[in-house]
């Protein structure tokens, strides 16, 4: 339509188009104006609408707050405000909470109360029911978590295994997909994990065969990794604290410092 004048179309239910200035009319075959409507006007709608399949509108609340656009987008939503939800059944379980962001298909789905949510990606964060305060940012990250709150994953799959979790921070594509119930633990590198996936405060940075773990427990035996990694046993004392990895590509080769 951009393309040409209002009045080089062709016609609409049989009745000509013409321009009058700021309006779009119809006039029929004997002048009759059968539409008269401005321009901005001509594509709006005081109730949600589908566009080639697409639901786009406010969702069940219909709050203006709201943006849904996608099939079961906000279907649920009863009472909340700030909501956006972009994708096929983003958010479609949600009745109570505000301030949630989900963005591509399936986001969010069990999601029913819970505020400030932030998920970007395929599945992201899509078993999480009552939950907030989590940020999933790639295709299947945080995908298994229900009531963990306050996790950041970034990187495909990351803090996938994570169910109830909380203060989480795994950086890297299947950073720390391991953790399931551990909280408070902060894991850096592409394929990088704690050394226990239920435990609490623990550090796992990783950069190649390169490591650097702050967990419980001695590593010898137990903690793969190559030759110059490092660990700090967080329960550890006189001379049991830090460990260096002198030797061999396996799980042996510690030596207490």
């Amino acid at each position: 339509m951009t393309d040409k004048k209002i009045s080089e179309l062709s016609t609409i239910n049989g009745s000509d188009i013409a321009d009058s200035t700021d309006k779009l009319v119809i006039v029929d075959a004997s002048g009759n104006v059968t539409l008269a409507i401005t321009r901005e006007e001509l594509f709006k709608t005081n109730v949600d609408a589908v566009i080639n399949g697409i639901a786009v509108g406010k969702g069940l609340s219909q709050d203006v707050r709201n943006t849904a656009v996608g099939r079961s987008c906000l279907d649920s939503l009863t009472t909340g405000i700030n909501n956006s939800g972009f994708g096929d059944s983003s958010m479609t379980s949600l009745t109570e909470g505000s301030a949630n962001s989900a963005f591509g298909r399936q986001t969010l789905t069990d999601l029913t109360t819970g505020s400030n949510n932030v998920a970007v990606g395929l599945n992201s964060l899509t078993n999480t029911t009552t939950a907030s305060n989590n940020v999933g940012v790639g295709f299947n990250a945080m995908f298994t978590n229900t009531t963990g709150g306050s996790n950041c994953g970034y990187g495909r799959n990351s803090l996938h295994g994570n169910t109830t979790g909380s203060n989480n921070v795994a950086v890297g594509a299947f950073a720390g997909d391991a953790n399931t119930t551990g909280s408070s633990n902060t894991i850096l590198g592409a394929n990088s994990d704690t050394l226990s996936s239920t435990d609490d405060n623990q550090i796992a940075i990783k950069a190649g065969t390169t490591h650097w773990y702050a967990a419980a427990g001695s590593p010898e035996g137990v903690l793969s990794a190559g030759v110059g990694s490092l660990y700090t046993r967080t329960d550890g004392g006189t001379g049991t604290t830090l460990y260096v990895k002198e030797s061999g590509t396996g799980n042996t080769g510690w030596v207490a410092k």
